[in-house]
């Protein structure tokens, strides 16, 4: 149970970002779709440090991780976006503010849904804290649903909208944004691919004698050392630009996009946000 000194200070801290956040707009009066200003991307693909970026992918030896290791997200992701500059603060506006710039085709309405524990403080964190750079099945970054009952059901609301069981954040992504489909998206990955073909045949090889060595071990320690040698060459035939490649999150956040549209996604239409100064988000 929260003491009541504690519960004051709580809302005082809270009080204190609200007044805090300033809703910033252009000269024509528009949202400047970022608390310090809207980043635009560039395609930094072949200009990036890729094994600095691989290296803050790269799994650790199987056997050497905790068990309960806590979630950390896509670090090499994360530092694209510092790079980009795409981890900067969002603008935070009211509910009013917010349905004038739906109103007037400003952004995009869009909502993420979060659950479990410290579900609302990861909202705030949104809002106004370090950028997470989550994962996810169609690559990975923030995930947002086009419809709200969505983000509802995936931050475990009642019908009601009891916020009890999570929280909901309204974000709007800018309509002049660089978005690009998922399909678009990998038709780009599929040509650079293409141009890797050498490495990919390396890599499916190193597979293939990775599955044989394992067969033939007789206890989990050598299996576990098959592995993790095997896994050490296909990095080395690989090479950092191609395994950071691999996810389309990354290549997309290189390539400077600010979002992927994934119309059809799994529970409905949804976007992948890379660029967070390209958003406004009702404040909470």
């Amino acid at each position: 149970m929260l003491t009541p000194a504690f519960a004051s200070r709580v809302l005082l801290s809270r009080e204190r970002r609200l007044l805090a956040r300033t809703y910033k707009r252009d000269s024509h009066g528009r949202f400047g779709s970022g608390g310090g200003g809207r980043v635009e991307g560039q395609d930094i693909s072949a200009t990036a440090d890729h094994a600095d970026i691989y290296s803050r992918m790269a799994e650790p030896e199987i056997g050497s991780r905790p068990r309960h290791a806590p979630k950390v997200g896509d670090e090499a992701l994360g530092e694209i976006q510092r790079l980009q500059g795409f981890d900067g603060p969002p603008t935070v506006v009211s509910r009013e503010e917010f349905d004038r710039a739906v109103a007037a085709g400003e952004v995009t309405e869009t909502f993420r849904g979060v659950h479990g524990g410290g579900a609302q403080d990861q909202a705030d964190a949104y809002r106004d804290g370090d950028l997470y750079p989550g994962t996810g099945i169609y690559g990975n970054g923030t995930y947002v649903a086009m419809d709200r009952s969505q983000a509802d059901a995936f931050a475990g609301r009642h019908p009601e909208g009891d916020p009890a069981a999570g929280a909901v954040l309204r974000i709007g992504l800018a309509s002049d944004v660089r978005v690009v489909s998922l399909t678009g998206l990998r038709a780009e990955m599929s040509e650079y691919m293409a141009r890797q073909s050498g490495r990919t045949e390396q890599v499916q090889d190193l597979d293939r004698q990775m599955r044989r060595a394992a067969e033939r071990t007789d206890t989990i320690e050598d299996q576990v050392a098959v592995y993790n040698d095997y896994n050490g060459r296909k990095v080395a035939a690989a090479g950092p630009e191609y395994l950071v490649s691999q996810d389309e999150g990354r290549f997309a956040a290189l390539r400077g996009y600010d979002a992927i549209d994934v119309p059809g996604g799994q529970g409905g239409d949804q976007m992948i946000i890379l660029n967070r100064t390209a958003v406004i988000v009702e404040e909470g």
